[in-house]
C-alpha cells in the first residue's frame, strides 16, 4: 500500500504510518488527517471499534478499510458500519487508489459542511423561541422541548406514531387542511388556532407551517397565546371591575387630563353637580365646577394631585346651576406606561357633615357657655372677665388671621381660662381689700387647678394649655412655671394680653377700675419684651374700635 500511495501522482499525499492501533489513534487526533487507511484485521480491536476511535479522535475523518480479496467480505460488511470504501489490494494500481482517495476527501468535505448545517438546524430547531415540530406525511417526527411541554408530549411519545392531526379538533384539523390547499405546498401558511395537549386542554397558539420544498415534510412553529389570552381576560376583567367601581361609587368621581380636560364622570359625580356627562366630558373643570374666588385654590389642588395626591376636607364648589356645593376633595394621578397622564378626583358632599359638626359645636358652646353661667353662681366676677376675655381675644385673632379653628379654640379658651377658680374659696375671690401674701399665693394656683380639670377633656383645641398658661409671660416673668419665648403658643400669648387689659379696666374688690390709657400704657410698656408685638398691635387696634368698653366696672382677673 505504501508503495501504490508514492505513486499517486494526483491528490498529492503527504504520508503518515503507524504500526499499531493506539499509535494511529494518537496521531489522527494530533494531525488531523484527510483520510485514514486501516488495514483489514490489523491487530487491536475489530475493525467498528478501530473506526469508532478514530472517529472519537476525528469526527468525520473517512476511513478506508484494505486487504486482500479473501477480506472482501469483512469489507463490505465495514462499509455498513461506515467504512468510506474496501480497496482489495491485489486488483489496485495506483491510478484507481488516487481516484479513490479523491472521491472520498470530496465527499468527507462534502459531509462535514452537511453535518455543520445539520447542526446549525439542529441548534436552531431546539433552541428556537417557538415550539416547533417535524411533520412528515402526517407525523410527527422530531419535536423540541417547547413544543414537548406545550403539547404535553415527552420524546419517548415520538417513535410511536402520533399524528399532528392529534392535537387538532376535527373542525381544525379540515380548517387547516384546506387552507393548506388553498395556499398550495410552496407557501408559508400562517394562522390562528387552537391546539388540544395529551392531558385534554386547549390551549390557542399561531400556527406558522413551513412545507420542506420536494419532500413530505412540514415545519410546524406553533407561538402559544393561552397566557397572553389569559392576561387580556385579567386585564378586561380588572378594567371591567374598576369599571363598576367607578360607575357605583357613592362618592362622585372625575378623570381628568394633564391640562385639566374632563375625560369621564360617574353617575355619583352626576347627581352631586347636577353636570351630565356629554355637557361635561371635554370641559375645563376648574372652569366649570370651581367658584371664581376659589381657582387658586383649585389650581394649586390639581397641581398637587397631578404631582403625589392631595386632599381638602372641606371647600365649595359649583353645581351646574351655579349653587354651591361643601365638598372634601382627594385627589389622585393617573400614570399609564410610566408617564403622568392625569388625575382622578373624588368628590364627598359633606353638607350635612359641616352641619352635624356646627351643631356639635354650637351645643359644646352651649355647655361651654351653660359651665360659664354656672361659674356666676359662685364668682359672678370671673364669669364676667371670661366673656369679655373670650371676645377679645377673638377680635385679636380675625385681626392676625387666624382660621375658623384657631379661632373657635381661642374663644373656648377665654370662656375657660380661669375655671381652675371654681376650686378656690368664694370669699377669697369676692373679699374686698388688700389680700394677704397666702391668699395671693392661693389664688396664683387657679391656672394649674384649671388645668388639672382641663387635661383629660379631649377636645380639639390647646384649652389645658391656655388656663395653665395665660399667666405666663414672654420674658418668663410670669407664672406659674416662668416659661418663655417660644414655649409659649400664640393663644396663650394673646389670652395673657386680653387678660391684663381687661383686669385693669374693671373694678377689683381692692380697687377700683383703671383708666383704659394705663392698660393701653401697660400694654405699650410691655411690647416686645412681656407681650407680643404683634398681639399688642392687633389689641390695642381692637380696643380702640370698641371691644373694651371703658368704664364697664366688671371685677377681673388676678
Amino acid at each position: 500500500m505504501l508503495r501504490l500511495l508514492d505513486e499517486v501522482s494526483s491528490p498529492s499525499i503527504a504520508v503518515t504510518s503507524t504500526v499499531d492501533v493506539p499509535g494511529g489513534v494518537r496521531s489522527v487526533r494530533r494531525q488531523r488527517p484527510d483520510i485514514v487507511l486501516l488495514q483489514l484485521g490489523v491487530p487491536g480491536g475489530s475493525s467498528e471499534e478501530i473506526m469508532d476511535a478514530i472517529d472519537r479522535a476525528a469526527v468525520g475523518t473517512p476511513v478506508i478499510l484494505f486487504g486482500d480479496a479473501t477480506g472482501e467480505s469483512a469489507g463490505f460488511t465495514a462499509l455498513h458500519k461506515g467504512a468510506a470504501d474496501y480497496l482489495v489490494t491485489d486488483r489496485l494500481n495506483s491510478m484507481a487508489l488516487g481516484r479513490v482517495l479523491y472521491y472520498a476527501i470530496v465527499r468527507a468535505g462534502l459531509e462535514a459542511r452537511l453535518r455543520d448545517s445539520e447542526r446549525r438546524y439542529r441548534a436552531l430547531f431546539e433552541h428556537s423561541g417557538m415550539a416547533m415540530l417535524l411533520v412528515e406525511r402526517g407525523v410527527v417526527k422530531m419535536v423540541n422541548d417547547r413544543a414537548a411541554k406545550l403539547l404535553g408530549l415527552g420524546s419517548q411519545r415520538i417513535n410511536q406514531g402520533v399524528l399532528w392531526s392529534d392535537f387538532l379538533s376535527p373542525e381544525e384539523a379540515q380548517r387547516i387542511g384546506q387552507l393548506a390547499q388553498k395556499h398550495g405546498p410552496d407557501r408559508q401558511l400562517e394562522l390562528e388556532t387552537h391546539v388540544v395537549t395529551r392531558a385534554g386542554e386547549q390551549k390557542s397558539v399561531v400556527a406558522n407551517l413551513v412545507a420542506v420544498p420536494d419532500s413530505d415534510t412540514l415545519i410546524v412553529s406553533l407561538i402559544d397565546l393561552t397566557e397572553r389570552l389569559r392576561a387580556q381576560q385579567e386585564v378586561r376583567r380588572q378594567r371591567q371591575y374598576f369599571r363598576a367601581l367607578f360607575e357605583n361609587s357613592p362618592e362622585g368621581i372625575v378623570a381628568v387630563q394633564a391640562d385639566g380636560a374632563v375625560v369621564d364622570i360617574n353617575p355619583a359625580f352626576e347627581r352631586l353637580f347636577g353636570f351630565k356627562r356629554g355637557a361635561l366630558v371635554g370641559r375645563n373643570l376648574i372652569q366649570s365646577t370651581v367658584p371664581l374666588r376659589l381657582h387658586a385654590e383649585a389650581r394649586q389642588l390639581m397641581a398637587a394631585s397631578l404631582e403625589s395626591g392631595s386632599y381638602i376636607s372641606r371647600t365649595a364648589r359649583m353645581r351646574s346651576d351655579g349653587s354651591e356645593v361643601m365638598v372634601s376633595i382627594l385627589g389622585t394621578r393617573i400614570d399609564l406606561g410610566g408617564r403622568r397622564i392625569g388625575a382622578f378626583g373624588i368628590f364627598r358632599d359633606v353638607t350635612a357633615q359641616i352641619a352635624a359638626q356646627e351643631r356639635l359645636e354650637e351645643a359644646f358652646i352651649d355647655l361651654v357657655e351653660t359651665t360659664v353661667r354656672m361659674m356666676e353662681s359662685v364668682d359672678p366676677y370671673t364669669a364676667s372677665h371670661q366673656r369679655t376675655v373670650a371676645r377679645l381675644a377673638d377680635m385679636v385673632g380675625r385681626r392676625l388671621g387666624l382660621g375658623d379653628e384657631q379661632l373657635q379654640g381661642l374663644y373656648i379658651g377665654g370662656l375657660l381660662h380661669d375655671i381652675g377658680k371654681l376650686s378656690l374659696p368664694s370669699t377669697l375671690l369676692s373679699k374686698p381689700g388688700k389680700l394677704s401674701r397666702q391668699e395671693w399665693a392661693l389664688i396664683r394656683t387657679h391656672p394649674r387647678r384649671g388645668y388639672e380639670m382641663l387635661l383629660d377633656a379631649k377636645l380639639p383645641w390647646p384649652v389645658a394649655d391656655m388656663a395653665l398658661r395665660h399667666h405666663e409671660r414672654l420674658d418668663g416673668s410670669g407664672y406659674p412655671d416662668g416659661i418663655d419665648g417660644e414655649a409659649l403658643s400664640l393663644e396663650v400669648r394673646v389670652l395673657g394680653a386680653c387678660d391684663v387689659v381687661e383686669a385693669m379696666s374693671t373694678d377689683r374688690p381692692y380697687r377700683p377700675a383703671l383708666p383704659i390709657e394705663m392698660a393701653l400704657a401697660e400694654l405699650i410698656e410691655g411690647s416686645g419684651s412681656r407681650y407680643d408685638t404683634q398681639v399688642v398691635e392687633a389689641l390695642m387696634d381692637a380696643i380702640n374700635s370698641g371691644g373694651l368698653p371703658p368704664g364697664s366696672h366688671q371685677q377681673g382677673d388676678g
